[in-house]
């Protein structure tokens, strides 16, 4: 695939142990969707200043919240079922406040709304959001290019390096992440974070 310097313009949020790969087209369809009260609440570890609290926005949708000290990001996120896998599809619609360049407030941009994934295992008491890998991504669409279709991309303080874009059609990205889902090193292994507010949903 041809490399491309794009310089980003809207904001994606770097989520829980700092990986996110940007997509142009979201992970799920609407058949593919499904709705679990237990994500609702917030989740975070007491000591550390972020909280991710989610709250229903629709009979399928989420608004996910993240909330540090200097700020916060609001997306709008889908919860999605692709065999016996769940994922997070996150679209990130506004931002608050002032990031200065590390943890959760490292803030990459986006020539245009891009949407991030997340493997999901969920519990009653915990949450853990684990982030496509992009190292191990653009390490294998580099050696097989024709893999799935993506562009290759500069932040503006990403230095020299590029990173990935993935442009693939919907269904493309579904069977990615379903022929890749089994391998530990595609997505991140974030700690699962407890949660501090919202009823726990009864077995």
């Amino acid at each position: 695939m041809k490399k491309r310097t794009l310089f980003l313009t809207a904001g994606v949020a770097l989520v829980l142990a700092g990986c996110f790969v940007p997509s142009v087209n979201p992970l799920y369809t609407e058949k593919d969707l499904v709705y679990d009260p237990a994500l609702v609440g917030t989740w975070g570890e007491p000591k550390d200043d972020e909280r991710y609290t989610f709250s229903r926005a629709g009979e399928k949708a989420y608004t996910w919240t993240v909330t540090e000290k200097d700020g916060s990001s609001e997306f709008d996120a889908r919860l999605l079922q692709l065999g016996e896998h769940r994922f997070l599809d996150a679209l990130l619609v506004r931002m608050k406040g002032e990031w200065k360049g590390a943890g959760f407030g490292r803030v990459a941009m986006v020539a245009r709304p891009a949407h991030i994934f997340f493997k999901v295992e969920l519990t009653n008491a915990t949450l853990r959001l684990g982030g496509l890998h992009p190292e191990w991504l653009g390490k294998l669409l580099k050696e097989q290019p024709a893999l799935i279709a993506h562009e290759w991309v500069k932040e503006p303080d990403g230095g020299d390096e590029p990173r990935v874009l993935l442009t693939a059609s919907t269904a493309e990205l579904q069977k990615f992440m379903l022929k890749y889902v089994g391998n530990t090193n595609v997505f991140a292994k974030g700690e699962p974070l407890p949660r501090l507010e919202g009823a726990a949903v009864k077995p």
